[in-house]
């Protein structure tokens, strides 16, 4: 018999079958990987889209700002005008601030800040103080010119505000007006009351020192803020502001002087003073 091959071919319905199978795989291979690479675009796009909305709904503003020539400190009011709540003067994320028309920037943490750090919610205002001393502006912060504070708050950027330091402040007091009220004798002493005027002739509000020294024989020689016998030691004055304080000295019996010498110390400027001396001679 003639040679017979015992080779048995696959039939048409199998490849196909197989052939459809493979197809099938693949597709669901390709859906998954497809599936995965727009999730994986999707979450970025979601990431990117909230953070640009997070940038676009930020607002921080600062309503008020001045500037003391007197103490280097600025009184300053932080409004979170957007909807995400602020953390201010952290180290998560540094915090800082800068002023146009000189070269100044600082860092807003607890050394420059009284405050710091803290939370700003949502609507939320805050106060604080600026120390200009713990930063290098102070220097370049000239009085009299406009300047503009931007604050950078968590990478967002404020309104800028315009302030104008104070000029310089001077100083000048002065002591006045002296006036008998009453005097009189009472067991065996003598007692007298002076009106006088403080003066502050500085151009910034100041609180003003009063001490007292007698000499000759007074038994004492107290000031009061009124006739009602308060006593005051100090008085804090306006610019260019007055006021009327009174001193009561007091005698032994007999004859003699008594003289009372009254001396009013700036605080704003500590060398300035002015004395006067009020003599009451009796017997």
């Amino acid at each position: 018999m003639a040679g017979h091959s015992n080779k048995k071919a696959i039939t048409t319905p199998i490849a196909m079958t197989l052939a459809l199978m493979m197809v099938v795989t693949a597709s669901t291979a390709m859906y998954f990987w497809f599936s995965q690479l727009q999730s994986q675009e999707q979450g970025s796009v979601d990431s990117s889209q909230t953070k640009l909305f997070d940038a676009l709904s930020a607002c921080v503003d600062i309503p008020t700002f001045d500037y003391n020539t007197l103490d280097n400190t600025s009184n300053a009011v932080l409004q979170n005008c957007g909807n995400a709540k602020l953390r201010i003067g952290d180290t998560l994320i540094t915090d800082s601030a800068t002023v146009s028309s000189t070269p100044c920037s600082f860092i807003l943490n607890s050394t420059t800040c009284d405050v710091c750090p803290f939370t700003l919610d949502v609507g939320a205002v805050q106060s604080m103080i600026i120390f200009w001393n713990q930063t290098t502006c102070a220097k370049n912060i000239d009085s009299g010119i406009k300047h503009q504070i931007t604050m950078y708050i968590d990478r967002r950027a404020t309104a800028s505000r315009s302030f104008v330091p104070a000029p310089d402040v001077t100083c000048g007091v002065a002591l006045g007006n002296q006036t008998t009220l009453q005097n009189g004798s009472a067991i065996a002493s003598y007692f007298a009351k002076y009106n006088l005027t403080l003066f502050n002739n500085g151009n910034a509000e100041d609180k003003i020192t009063l001490t007292n020294t007698t000499v000759g024989a007074c038994s004492s020689a107290a000031l009061y803020q009124n006739l009602s016998g308060t006593p005051v030691n100090q008085i804090t004055l306006a610019a260019k502001a007055t006021a009327a304080f009174f001193v009561n000295q007091t005698t032994p019996g007999g004859s003699g002087n008594c003289n009372a010498t009254i001396t009013a110390t700036s605080s704003n400027c500590a060398s300035k003073t002015s004395t006067l001396t009020t003599v009451t001679t009796y017997s």
